[in-house]
């Protein structure tokens, strides 16, 4: 129930804004008067075949292997796109504070519950943990970047919440709530496929 709950809330919101609100697409594509090239709607509907996706940026990575930058930061979802990554997928948590940290786990490695610290405490911790809204700005980049090829489109994967930080599930439509608003602001909407 908890995951069919949060699925229709991201993607019914989604749908409202691709769907009811053309002029709202409109100018999302054209976002600070450079026009968005690509689209989710583009990836989704290639045909069969090799497609660069990249799965936390450039790949699982907190710090085990020297040469490739930590998952989930800026300079990971860079390094994807840069080696040719279409897609980029990353994980998305929220904190205390309302903001959106692009995280993998939704609590630390001493069971600190991210949703427990504001953002600045996060970094305070982790600093390389970025917002949404910042890899948001790098996929854009790349969407222009791209011109008529695909590129630049995001898979922002809005992380489940453990029994441990949400015993009684309070925070799912808070958290999704947070990342369609985020999406919208960025005038990405066309460019982010969600997974809830």
């Amino acid at each position: 129930m908890k995951t069919k709950f949060r699925s229709e809330m991201w993607l019914g919101a989604v749908a409202v804004s691709l769907c009811g609100a053309t002029a709202v697409a409109e100018i999302d594509r054209h976002h600070n008067g450079n026009p968005q090239r690509s689209t989710a709607e583009d990836f989704l509907g290639i045909g069969v075949g090799p497609i660069a996706t990249g799965h936390h940026g450039v790949g699982p990575n907190q710090g085990e292997i020297p040469s490739l930058p930590i998952e989930n930061t800026i300079d990971s979802v860079r390094q994807a796109y840069q080696l040719g990554a279409r897609v980029v997928e990353v994980d998305v948590q929220l904190t205390r504070d309302g903001r959106l940290a692009v995280f993998h786990d939704d609590f630390l490695s001493d069971f600190t519950c991210l949703h427990d610290l504001t953002l600045d405490e996060l970094q305070q911790r982790l600093p390389y943990v970025p917002e949404l809204h910042q890899v948001l700005d790098a996929a854009r980049h790349f969407n222009r970047k791209a011109g008529e090829d695909l590129g630049g489109i995001l898979i922002v994967e809005l992380k489940t919440f453990s029994p441990h930080c949400d015993p009684n599930d309070e925070f799912e439509e808070a958290l999704v709530s947070a990342a369609v608003n985020e999406v919208r602001h960025a005038g990405m909407v066309d460019q982010v496929i969600p997974d809830p």
